[in-house]
Parts: C-alpha cells; structure tokens; sequence
C-alpha cells in the first residue's frame, strides 16, 4: 500500500536536545532547515514535556507536530517521501537507531549526518550531508528526480531484506556461537520456467537467466513456442548451461520436468522481456514482507523507447506508480511463485497470463525495474546477441538498479 495513499515531503521524528548532546545538536542545525526549505514537519517525541531541555529552536514551532507512538510511527513512515536521520554515536561502525533500517524496509529514503556505521552498511543508499547546503541538494535531488527517488527506495528495501532483518541477524548469532561467522545465504534456490517466442536469440535468453545475482539456478525449462527450428541437442549439449538447460514444446512437459527437483519456488518469464541481473532477487525478498502466493513484478520501460538514446537523455521516470500493491491476474514475463500454490491459479498458455482460480488477490507487485520490454520486431526476426548485450550493458546500474 506504499502509493495508495497522498504522501508529504519530508519529515525529522525525534528529540532535540537543547541542553545536552553538543555534536547531536550541530548535526540537526544541519539538517534541520531543509524540514523549513521543503514542506517538512517535526514530530517531537518529547512533546508532552514543555521544559526548555527539549524545546526546538522557535523558528520550527510552526512544522512541530505531536509524538506518536511507535505502531503509528511506523505507518507514518511510508506517507512520507523522505526522512531525516542523526546520529548520537557517530565512531561506531554498527550502531545507529533502529529507525533507519525500518524507514529503508518501509521504501522511505533517508537522509542523515555522516557516521561510521552509515558509511559502512548503507553506502549510496542513505544520502550524507553535513551542513544545510548538502542536505538540501539530496532533499531536492529525491523530490525533483522522480526516477531517483524510485531507486533509491528499491535499493533500501533490497539491502534490508538481503542483510538487516532480525532474522539475518540470528543466524549470525548462532554461527559465532558455533565458530562460524560467515553469514550463509537464506534465500532459496530455485528454477526457471521460460517461454520462448523466437524475439531474441536463445543464446542471449539463456545467458541472461542463468546469470542472475545470488541466486542459484538449479534448472531452466524453456517452452519452445517459436515458429523456428531450433536443434535442441545442439543448444544443449554446446551450452555451458547444459546441465541446468532443457527445452520441451509443451506446458505440460515443462511442468513435469519441474516436478522432478525438490525447489519451493519457480520464476516465470519470456524473452518478450530483458531480465536484468537482479529480476528474480527482488521477487524472493519480497516473499519475506508480504504473504501472498505469487510475487509478480510490472512492465513499464520499453526497449524500443531506450534502445537509441543515451542514459543522460533518456526518461527513466515511473510515472503511474501502481506497484506495492495486490492484483487478481498478471501477466507471466516476471513472476515468482511458490510451487505448492500452483494449483491455486489458472495458466493461460495463450496470452502467457496467471489468474486466480477462486479469484482473491493473491499476487503481489514489486517495483518495475530490473526488467524491459521488448516488441517483437515486424519483419519476424530475431534480435540478435549483440543488441541486446549492448543494451544490457548500457542501462545495467540504472535500470538494473
């Protein structure tokens, strides 16, 4: 529900500190006037205590707001844009308040005063300033830059639910108990189902999907549905990939294939899309916050309309915001889904689409980067490798977020 409702600019939540906390109070004079700059308010934690020990200076008692508890504290960090953030303990490269690694999971960015333990675990992801004039060139560069604002949001949500979870931090806590204290992956190893529709060259289909980031591809089952001959025995016995590769010509025949392998997730896609290198990671960590069956992802960017311009003069603006949220049916160019829930939608080999079969919203979607549409072309050939390789290579940090 991250874009259901209307969001404001800006918010501090928190205590100042008149009186004590010297190095805390010259980091909020530096971040402070950006609240003043752009739209911003203040919820004072320490509101019912009228004492000057924690009064704000009074040039902000017009943006002050009431606390809140901590339950609609953190509701309140999605209706916001973004949040700031200070640090009392600026030497220690772990500890800093708990409220940034929930306002990063919430899809808040945050912009905070430097310290160690910002600079080593969220590097790129929260903005630094240390006067007014920085703080108010990231404020501004996150309100004006649409498509930054996006990404730094995908790029929090990512990094909390890849390495700062409770749950991550358990696992840690066992493994140094029993001398181990490297963190092992949790996410869960999984197959492709692909259809093939003869858009792309095969080999560049293939190489895309069994090159995705941290994660470990057991089998990729491709549905030749294209109207060319393509020499499976070739394909597979020439590819690198040969052990995990196999191409059937029927649903039904990828699906058996799959049910011999002991996976808890499949991702569906087609080479009607480019895949970039961490498409299927952000629909496993998103199996980790939301309970539905599926996790889907929309098309929104088109291969056709970036193909031929320049990052720097292309719109990578998302301009209908309709993700975070659940859907009944969704199209099956980038879909995760729990293998035991199979049998709870309907495939449509046809138009490639998955629906409920007892019509609930059981699909969740996450944002739209990480794939591209692509049309196919209308004298019926195939893109070839290089094409596509290029423009991989081209928009790979910025659309592969």
């Amino acid at each position: 529900g991250r874009f259901s409702t209307d969001t404001e600019n800006i918010c501090f939540a928190g205590t100042y500190y008149a009186q004590t906390h010297p190095e805390r109070k010259k980091q909020m004079e530096a971040l402070l006037p950006a609240l003043l700059d752009n739209d911003g308010y203040i919820y004072n934690r320490a509101s019912q205590d009228k004492s000057e020990k924690y009064a704000f200076p009074f040039e902000y008692n017009e943006i002050i707001r009431e606390g809140v508890g901590f339950e609609e504290m953190i509701e309140l960090y999605k209706e916001f844009k973004i949040f700031l953030n200070v640090n009392t303990i600026i030497n220690s490269p772990t500890m800093m308040s708990r409220r940034v690694y929930e306002l990063l999971a919430s899809g808040t960015p945050v912009v905070s005063t430097p310290s160690k333990a910002i600079t080593a675990q969220f590097p790129g992801i929260v903005l630094t300033a240390t006067n007014k004039n920085e703080a108010n060139i990231a404020v501004e560069k996150l309100l004006k830059d649409n498509y930054f604002w996006h990404r730094q949001s995908v790029l929090g949500i990512r990094e909390i639910m890849s390495k700062h979870t409770y749950q991550i931090r358990w696992d840690y806590i066992k493994n140094c108990i029993i001398g181990n204290e490297d963190i092992s992956n949790d996410l869960t190893d999984l197959s492709i189902l692909a259809r093939y529709t003869g858009t792309i060259e095969i080999e560049s289909f293939i190489s895309m999907l069994l090159n995705q980031k941290d994660i470990t591809i057991n089998k990729l089952v491709i549905i030749n549905n294209s109207n060319k001959s393509i020499n499976l025995k070739k394909i597979v016995s020439e590819s690198k990939y040969s052990n995990e590769l196999v191409i059937v010509d029927k649903y039904d025949d990828a699906i058996t294939q799959l049910n011999d392998i002991s996976d808890q997730y499949i991702y569906f896609t087609e080479d009607t899309v480019i895949n970039f290198q961490n498409a299927i990671l952000d629909l496993l960590l998103a199996t980790k916050y939301s309970r539905s069956k599926a996790i889907s992802r929309p098309v929104y960017y088109e291969f056709e309309r970036l193909k031929n311009k320049s990052v720097d003069k292309a719109c990578l603006d998302i301009g209908d915001v309709n993700y975070y949220e659940t859907v009944n049916e969704s199209p099956l160019t980038s879909l995760l889904i729990n293998i035991s829930h199979l049998d709870d939608f309907i495939i449509n080999m046809n138009e490639w689409k998955i629906k409920s079969n007892i019509g609930k919203n059981d699909i969740f979607t996450i944002d739209p980067f990480n794939i591209v549409a692509i049309k196919k072309p209308k004298n019926n050939r195939t893109i070839n490798n290089k094409y596509i390789n290029d423009f991989i290579y081209k928009y790979n940090s910025w659309l592969g977020a």
